[in-house]
């Protein structure tokens, strides 16, 4: 721990942390929609460091500011390099934690992408619903706040905390993010009924779906005919570096890495 404190700060401040993507997939016709970015800390080129090691590390140190500047850097780099060389929309989220929301650093970063991009920056934070609910009324002025900026905002990792029904009436999300915990479940009988009132509530509220860490056909013919919109998972693809993002959706071809028959895609070129 005391190696990692050591280098985590020059691992951010010197070009060692790294914005991976994994796409997202629109059920309807299996293709890609966007992607999450995922942060990557590489200590040498043999080593590295998983998320959830160095992220609360960074938190406690009082680095997640710098942190997140960086994945957010990268992040809109990524969606640029995919809208360019693909010329597909391209949505990109990307995880904050509440230390964020809560500094004045991430509103100026959404206030120059909103003078660079334009009034509705084509990005998407993520936050927990455990986060969302600490705190609650300071927490949604901060949060409607970021929404001001045209940046939306997703209910990660829901069905793992409280998942509170009024949670979801007092905060202003647009997608709510369904967890793996609940995905790998979908076909047992109880798991089958939790996640149909999980997809029930969030239409209710109007909020897009998706379904995280998708990692069988079963699941995501499930979640497809459940009325899930968008899957994501090692089924179609893990995280990677945006050049091969990039391979993927210019291809031409079947992107991702099932059998296109197995998901009822019978020319994988269409």
């Amino acid at each position: 721990r005391m190696q990692l404190e050591q280098r985590l700060g020059d691992g951010i401040r010197y070009g060692n942390m790294w914005a991976w993507f994994q796409p997202v997939v629109r059920v309807s016709d299996w293709s890609f929609v966007g992607m999450e970015a995922l942060a990557r800390w590489e200590i040498d080129p043999e080593s590295w460091v998983a998320p959830n090691e160095f992220i609360p590390l960074a938190e406690e140190l009082g680095l997640i500011d710098e942190l997140g500047s960086v994945m957010l850097s990268q992040a809109i780099d990524g969606r640029e390099a995919v809208v360019t060389a693909c010329g597909e929309p391209c949505a990109v989220s990307i995880n904050v934690s509440p230390v964020q929301v809560r500094s004045d650093r991430l509103f100026e970063e959404l206030e120059e992408l909103r003078v660079e991009l334009g009034a509705v920056p084509p990005i998407c934070l993520e936050m927990t619903e455990q986060h969302m609910i600490d705190d609650t009324e300071a927490t949604r002025n901060r949060l409607h706040r970021v929404r001001s900026f045209g940046v939306q905002l997703a209910v990660d990792d829901f069905g793992t905390g409280f998942s509170s029904l009024a949670m979801l009436h007092q905060v202003p999300a647009d997608l709510l993010k369904i967890d793996r915990e609940l995905v790998s479940q979908v076909a047992t009988p109880s798991g089958h009924a939790v996640l149909a009132a999980v997809i029930g509530v969030a239409q209710a509220y109007d909020l897009r779906t998706v379904a995280e860490g998708v990692e069988t056909v079963a699941e995501a013919l499930a979640l497809r005919d459940m009325g899930v919109d968008h899957l994501q998972g090692y089924l179609f693809a893990p995280a990677e570096p945006i050049e091969r993002v990039i391979e993927r959706v210019s291809s031409g071809s079947w992107a991702w890495d099932v059998d296109p028959a197995a998901l009822g895609v019978h020319d994988a070129d269409d």
